[in-house]
């Protein structure tokens, strides 16, 4: 398989490759997406390339981070911890589904490498377009989890009564 370098995946998208504070929520999210990128463009061959980027891994990360958001915005009730995470997740829509696309191209990406140059390359156009997917949904995904994370914690409960009722 040649050395083939990864095309611009963040053009296009309009918070991804946003600089932000380190530490900030903006960097969280971003910070799994762009680190697998970053190894995935210092890789060669493609099937290094395909290996750094592990939907199962970003998965977990952006799972985690939810958690983490809702401890630290309600680190005293568990029901408001609850919703916010619900609401984190539900927007994520995009991103889970983006990310069951990168799985299925990535396993064709590697299956397809045994094959003749022609199957490879058509492999290798549906995991970059999967891989792109997973950038348009995450920059859809904080801009849908932004105001839903500016959300004023001081009142207790009103949060997770708003998700409720929008759920009924």
């Amino acid at each position: 398989m040649p050395d083939l370098t990864l095309p611009e995946l963040i053009r296009g998208t309009r918070s991804v490759g946003e600089p932000s504070a380190p530490g900030s929520d903006h960097e969280r999210v971003m910070r799994p997406l762009l680190a697998a990128w970053r190894a995935a463009q210092e890789a060669r061959p493609l099937e290094a390339q395909v290996e750094v980027v592990d939907p199962a891994l970003l998965e977990q990360a952006w799972r985690v981070l939810i958690a983490e958001f809702a401890t630290e915005r309600h680190p005293r009730s568990v029901l408001d911890q609850r919703a916010l995470t619900d609401e984190l997740t539900l927007q994520g829509d995009l991103v889970w589904a983006a990310l069951a696309e990168l799985r299925v191209a990535t396993g064709w990406a590697r299956v397809a490498a045994q094959e003749t140059a022609a199957v490879a390359a058509d492999a290798r156009a549906q995991w970059i377009a999967a891989l792109h997917a997973l950038f348009v949904a995450v920059d859809r995904w904080w801009g849908a989890i932004v105001p839903v994370l500016a959300e004023d914690t001081g009142r207790r409960g009103a949060f997770w009564r708003r998700v409720l009722q929008r759920s009924a």
